[in-house]
């Protein structure tokens, strides 16, 4: 999976946000914000990546137990799935 070309973030406050630019902005005109976390599985969804090796990037970078990781990040996937973020 991948995340599409056509997005990149911006700092807001304490966050991220991730806006659409050229011609993607037809298809998307939402705002995504982003956690520190959240921040991170996009920064990871720029190049492609598999399931299980984007999980274990999480789980070695974070200090939660692999279920609440994997519970998190299948919730953050279906989000960018459903506003056709990510391929």
């Amino acid at each position: 999976m991948k995340a599409k070309d056509g997005y990149m973030t911006r700092p807001m406050g304490d966050c991220h946000i991730v806006v659409a630019i050229d011609d993607v902005e037809d298809e998307f005109n939402g705002l995504i914000t982003l956690n520190k976390s959240g921040l991170f599985i996009w920064e990871q969804l720029q190049q492609e990546i598999e399931y299980e090796e984007l999980l274990q990037r999480i789980v070695d970078r974070y200090d939660a137990p692999e279920q609440v990781i994997k519970n998190d990040l299948d919730k953050f996937l279906k989000i960018a799935k459903e506003a056709k973020l990510i391929v």
